[in-house]
């Protein structure tokens, strides 16, 4: 079978570092797997591009820099194509596949599928599974289709012979144009005579956000706007299919991703962006895009902020008073959270002396400034002097393993502290 080609087409728009360690620590991933990658930049200094051409020699990287009259809609009809694709992937700059998850993708990349949805949030119990029906498709992928990084886009089917003038027209009166990419996906969709799509699930742990992305103000100040607003009118303005359809998808995002309990609305309350008038604004919309009550949602805004920055201080408090204990200290997790406890440690003058992983990356030898080690290369010398602290989201088997190989005094895990310090240091996926 002939392999199919595919470009990953990442917008950005000054965000020179986390380009860079996408190129330094991903890139390679993708164009193994014999992807072409374009960076669209919006940026208003030239620190990506010079990232870019330092990196792109003798690559298949491509960049681009945004004209004023930019739109999505210009990438999703081949704006600096080198050559035409098989499949268009719109990437978001932070998003993050391990090289498993991206020989996975490539694998599955297939010209009977229209689109392929690439699920690596472990939120949905959809599954691997294929769609004939787009109604069915959108019920079920609509929260997870809108994700830059999400969607792999058949270029023959659903984006040659388009009528762009129609899609302009139609969507150019929405509020925002952040989800446009969507809605042309979901009108198409409807467009074409037969429709194959395929979700995929991956593994846990396979899909990841980039260590250096923090919230930004624009999450903050839009984050209900953009998920009351304009994610309630793109899906209800789709053409084709019922208002069933349309609740179903619109409720499901909230369920999933982002409102799914009251825990998720104290975590914004924390964050001090949810507040009474929030409540008061959406009244007639909370109905479609959560199952938590109006009523509970009026207590949730009226929590006093300093009360959910106090119940945090007992679980710093273990953490500082375990590494103070030890003389040596190594933090298990050289990516997301360790770099999180590795910034709590500068900001508390709490010392230590590297990182530990169970493999390292070929040629990557160190991590913030401090060294990498290789656990058996340290398993020798543990005693009551050193201590672990583990810095992995994900960390049964890592856990499993210490025990084997040294007593549980001598290792710290809390799964919700490292949340807590990423929330703390301002990163986007810090919860309660």
């Amino acid at each position: 079978m002939e392999k199919v080609s595919a470009a990953l087409c990442i917008p950005t728009f000054e965000r020179s570092d986390m380009v860079e360690e996408f190129l330094v620590e991903s890139s390679g991933y993708y164009l193994e797997a014999g992807m072409d990658i374009y960076f669209y930049d919006g940026s208003g200094d030239t620190k990506t591009e010079e990232i870019v051409h330092k990196y792109q020699e003798g690559r298949r990287i491509f960049y681009i820099k945004r004209p004023a009259e930019y739109n999505i809609y210009m990438i999703l009809q081949g704006f600096g194509f080198q050559r035409e694709y098989d499949f268009i992937c719109l990437f978001g700059d932070a998003v993050r596949y391990t090289k498993e998850a991206v020989e996975t993708i490539v694998s599955n990349l297939k010209l009977e599928y229209d689109m392929v949805c690439i699920d690596g949030s472990g939120l949905s119990k959809t599954g691997t599974r294929t769609f004939s029906e787009p109604r069915e498709f959108m019920r079920e992928c609509a929260w997870r289709v809108d994700y830059l990084g999400a969607t792999f886009i058949n270029w023959h089917t659903m984006l040659k012979d388009v009528d762009w003038n129609y899609y302009d027209e139609k969507y150019r009166k929405m509020q925002s144009n952040v989800l446009h990419h969507s809605m042309m996906y979901w009108t198409r969709a409807r467009e074409l005579s037969h429709f194959c799509a395929l979700n995929l699930a991956l593994e846990k742990g396979q899909e990841d956000w980039s260590p250096l992305k923090k919230s930004s103000v624009w999450y903050q100040n839009h984050f209900f706007r953009l998920l009351c607003e304009i994610w309630v009118e793109t899906i209800e303005c789709l053409p084709g299919y019922s208002e069933g359809d349309k609740q179903n998808a619109i409720l499901k995002t909230g369920e999933l991703c982002y409102m799914k309990n009251a825990k998720q609305f104290l975590v914004y309350r924390r964050q001090g962006f949810y507040s009474f008038r929030s409540v008061m604004k959406y009244w007639h919309v909370w109905k479609k895009v959560t199952c938590v009550p109006r009523w509970k949602l009026c207590l949730l805004s009226w929590v006093p902020r300093l009360c959910l920055d106090v119940v945090k201080i007992p679980m710093k408090t273990r953490l500082e008073r375990f590494c103070r204990s030890h003389g040596r200290v190594i933090i298990y997790g050289a990516a997301f959270w360790g770099r999180a406890y590795a910034e709590y440690f500068e900001q508390r003058g709490i010392a230590y002396d590297g990182f530990c992983s169970t493999r390292r990356k070929p040629g990557k030898y160190e991590f913030c400034g401090r060294p990498i080690y290789i656990f058996e290369e340290i398993k020798q010398g543990l005693d009551e002097n050193v201590g672990i602290v583990v810095a992995i989201e994900h960390a049964q088997d890592v856990i499993a393993m210490l025990q084997r190989e040294m007593d549980q005094r001598h290792f710290f895990y809390d799964p919700d502290l490292g949340k807590e310090l990423r929330y703390q240091l301002g990163y986007q996926n810090g919860v309660l």
